[in-house]
């Protein structure tokens, strides 16, 4: 028996999963004539893997598929559709699937994910890419390419602080990783330096002082204002009108007058929160031929991991948790900003990121959780190319200066992407990746519908309770206009008007107690991109309505059907399926 109450205005289709128009979509495992009875469902690429291996021993023919939605569900399959209906009633009498399983053509399916692919490892246990180099002469000779050229990297910081590491292939990436991890324990021994009086000398005292500083003192200077972002010349060690305008810059920064002068205790500072922070991060110029990526990374932070194209993926060293991917794939416009789009639906991306997006390039960086994110890549030619930063964020904002660094840094080095230069990696590989990049999914996935031509939405104040950030049909975000906690509803409002398919007419008449009544809800909430109805029978009756306000269905409803219309056979709303659970919660 499930519990729902009459409203009084007008109401249709919605929830942070809701009713919409549908079309059809296809699916390279949708075939004429064929469907799949789905016996289950996990938000988690693991927790379905625990599921099918508990079914295998029971279908030989059992499948699993990656949703359009993110979720991995676990099918039966394929058939023809009258034997997948007979069967699926006898399974379900028989108790070896569960009651809600149900027969689908398999529009939403888009890859396979069990059983595993040949040579699929878990993520972490991604196995060495080995080039079969008389095979592929490109690659051959794209792996031989040189270290690139400090000059070709001109804005970032120059030679003296920065190794120049190439990484050719995954054993030479390795290595690499092995030789730097020798001064990342030196790193951790530094200490943080002490801010001192940095009041210490009159303007006059401070621009004698450096007038007194040689050549290489001026280039540190320089190397440390470039850290800092305000200096983008070149470290020629001449300090002139641009040299003392970064200066006033960073004095700016750390509150000091803007003399354009530093004083002997400025200067100490400066310097030794670069040098400390260098030491730290331990950059190295990485030159990756197979991406096809010249950058500086802190190798003291992360370790070359493996190639699974379009990523190549460094993770976090010494417990630092810091990982960062290149991006290096073939592309067109659409194609990054279908990337863009990809990856603001990762769960490490916040929500507010502050984002760019143009025709040739993007840039996301937030913070969320303690931890810093920062992504950039750009369309060069018909190649996309870039990178992800993801780290804790820090109060001194070194990590900052870090993507800031790497942003500046980052250079092309010619035209080879990863699917490319690894032909034989398989989708084992792919799927290895991507267990350790699921997309982001909602806290809470509940019904509603559209009670205005402007596109407010009536829903179960569940909803409103549960989150702080609403959205509709995906990612149109919504804001609370109303709510009443005694009738459990909440009033949703699109921050910009709506215009919806259609809106609810209401049905004043009360049915005969035993009339048949539908809902049309989100049941499966976001296992299932697609509203299903559910037929049930009115039990109330006047009396009951005016004493308790509430009427009663005989129906069998989920809980993403909460918040869902509950309609007469010819199209009228009577109410709203409320949650099955006390009001007061």
């Amino acid at each position: 028996m499930t519990i729902f109450k009459q409203t009084l205005t007008t109401v249709f289709c919605l929830t942070l999963a809701f009713i919409s128009p549908v079309f059809a979509q296809t699916s390279p495992f949708s075939q004429a004539g064929q469907v799949w009875i789905q016996i289950d469902a996990q938000r988690a690429l693991s927790d379905a893997e625990a599921r099918a291996e508990l079914y295998e021993p029971l279908f030989s023919n059992l499948k699993g598929y990656q949703f359009d939605t993110g979720w991995y569900g676990l099918a039966i399959g394929p058939y023809d559709e009258p034997e997948a209906k007979n069967l699926l009633v006898n399974l379900i009498n028989g108790n070896q699937i569960p009651v809600d399983s149900y027969v689908t053509r398999g529009a939403n399916f888009t890859r396979v994910f069990w059983p595993h692919p040949e040579g699929y490892l878990p993520l972490g246990k991604a196995p060495e890419v080995k080039i079969d180099l008389a095979s592929a002469p490109q690659v051959a000779k794209n792996l031989v390419a040189p270290t690139v050229p400090s000059a070709q990297v001109s804005t970032s910081l120059d030679q003296t602080f920065v190794t120049p590491v190439s990484i050719s292939n995954a054993q030479a990436a390795i290595a690499a990783a092995a030789k730097s991890s020798t001064t990342a324990s030196n790193a951790t021994t530094h200490k943080a330096p002490q801010r001192p009086n940095l009041n210490d000398q009159s303007p006059e005292a401070a621009r004698a002082f450096m007038d007194g500083l040689d050549a290489d003192e001026k280039r540190h200077i320089q190397r440390a204002l470039q850290w800092f972002g305000t200096y983008l010349g070149s470290i020629d060690g001449q300090i002139g009108s641009g040299s003392r305008k970064s200066i006033a810059d960073w004095q700016k920064l750390q509150d000091l007058d803007q003399t354009g002068a530093l004083s002997r205790n400025q200067q100490q500072w400066l310097l030794s929160i670069f040098d400390y922070e260098a030491a730290r991060f331990g950059f190295e110029k990485v030159t990756d031929t197979l991406a096809g990526i010249n950058l500086i990374l802190p190798r003291n932070l992360v370790n070359f991991s493996n190639y699974a194209p379009p990523f190549a993926r460094y993770t976090p060293f010494d417990n630092s948790k810091t990982s960062i991917l290149l991006i290096s794939q073939e592309g067109s416009r659409d194609t990054l900003a279908q990337i863009y789009a990809q990856l603001m639906e990762f769960d490490t991306v916040p929500r507010n990121a502050a984002t760019r997006l143009t025709d040739n390039d993007f840039t996301i960086e937030g913070v969320s959780n303690g931890s810093y994110v920062f992504i950039f890549a750009r369309k060069a030619q018909e190649t996309i190319k870039g990178f992800a930063l993801f780290t804790p964020s820090v109060p001194d904002q070194s990590e900052r200066r870090l993507a800031a660094l790497m942003k500046r840094s980052f250079t092309l080095n010619g035209d080879f992407v990863l699917e490319t230069a690894l032909p034989t990696l398989t989708e084992a590989a792919r799927l290895s990746l991507s267990a350790g990049l699921d997309a982001r999914r909602p806290i809470l996935s509940r019904s509603g519908f559209y009670v205005s031509e402007g596109g407010d939405v009536l829903t179960t104040i569940e909803v409103a309770q549960s989150c702080e950030i609403l959205t509709v049909e995906g990612d149109i975000p919504m804001r609370l206009k109303g709510a009443d906690p005694e009738l459990g509803l909440a009033l949703l409002s699109p921050n910009t008007a709506l215009s919806p398919f259609a809106i609810a007419r209401w049905q004043e008449v009360l049915p005969q107690r035993g009339a048949k009544m539908i809902v049309s809800g989100y049941s499966y909430e976001d296992q299932l991109p697609l509203p299903t109805l559910t037929i049930g029978r009115y039990l109330s009756n006047a009396a009951d309505l005016e004493q308790t306000g509430r009427i009663a269905l005989d129906i069998s409803a989920r809980p993403g059907d909460a918040g869902a219309p509950i309609y007469d056979t010819r199209g009228g709303v009577l109410g709203m399926i409320l949650p099955d659970q006390p009001l007061s919660q």
